[in-house]
């Protein structure tokens, strides 16, 4: 598991803007190019924006996928090429680097998973290293992890983090997915959550290309010896959608999610609005697009 800490300093009253982008499929077909670019400059346009990406940024099936592969899975324009995985990182990052300084981390997900066994190339690491050439300061997040936003008041930023009593922090716990297919991962999710690991505030998954977030809390005796006293505090679990269409348009021969009979999911992905409060918990809204063209 990876351990990724963004110092953020802030203003009392400044509103920061988090998204999770998973599943985005940037190479394929099916890959809603429209939305997702309409998203990314709408997002970046909010205060603070906080890109993330949890894995399946690249799509990466090469005919050697006999499972998946079909002639059409990839953009016309690039179908060509003898040096694809060239070309789609060509694609991915023409996407990206206007917003390199807003992206925090990029993950692994189970299409570069096998990219890498299959080609012995690891492509997030590629298009981490461009887009740090272009301004960003992006991080790589592996399969799994933790990302900790520390907001530090501006005019504390000269001492160190444990110094001051007004930084507070928000934790993500995150991890690409494997409660995929037909049947949906809610329960597994928050199974490997709740019974795995401490110390965070949301869970953060992708792989099933749905759509959900549902709350809970997590609780644990607290206070002085003799008088502690049970505490809860609430936490959130959010599964962040797609960017990929999952039936192809008449005319078009099937996607392989189409053959396997996955569900059809909502295009977008969430928005976490985080509201620091000095030397107290994070306030935190999390909403879902309701359409492709919401923010």
């Amino acid at each position: 598991m990876e351990i990724i800490d963004r110092i953020l300093p802030y203003t009392p009253g400044e509103v920061f803007h988090f998204t999770p982008y998973g599943c985005v499929h940037a190479e394929a077909e099916l890959h809603d190019g429209e939305a997702f670019l309409y998203s990314l400059a709408k997002r970046s346009q909010l205060s603070n924006p906080l890109f993330f990406f949890p894995g399946d940024l690249l799509n990466l099936i090469i005919p050697r996928d006999e499972k998946r592969f079909t002639a059409h899975e990839t953009l016309k324009d690039i179908a060509h090429r003898t040096d694809y995985i060239n070309a789609a990182l060509e694609t991915v990052l023409d996407k990206l680097r206007p917003y390199a300084k807003h992206i925090v981390g990029i993950g692994l997900g189970n299409h570069e998973i096998q990219i890498m066994r299959r080609q012995a190339v690891d492509v997030v690491k590629l298009v981490i290293d461009d887009l740090n050439r272009h301004g960003g300061d992006v991080r790589y997040a592996g399969y799994a992890g933790f990302l900790t936003l520390y907001f530090v008041p501006r005019a504390d930023l000269e001492k160190p983090i444990g110094a001051s009593r007004h930084v507070t922090s928000y934790t993500i716990l995150y991890h690409h997915g494997r409660w995929g297919g037909k049947g949906g991962g809610k329960v597994g999710i928050q199974d490997w959550a709740d019974h795995n690991n401490e110390n965070w505030d949301a869970v953060v998954v992708a792989h099933s290309h749905e759509a959900i977030w549902w709350p809970g809390e997590k609780f644990a005796p607290s206070g002085k010896i003799g008088n502690r006293k049970l505490r809860a505090r609430p936490v959130d679990y959010v599964n962040c959608g797609t960017w990929l269409r999952s039936y192809s348009p008449p005319g078009m021969p099937p996607d392989y999610s189409e053959i396997a009979a996955h569900p059809a999911r909502r295009i977008g992905a969430p928005l976490f609005i985080l509201r620091p409060i000095p030397g107290k918990r994070v306030r935190v809204t999390i909403t879902h697009p309701q359409r492709e063209t919401d923010v």
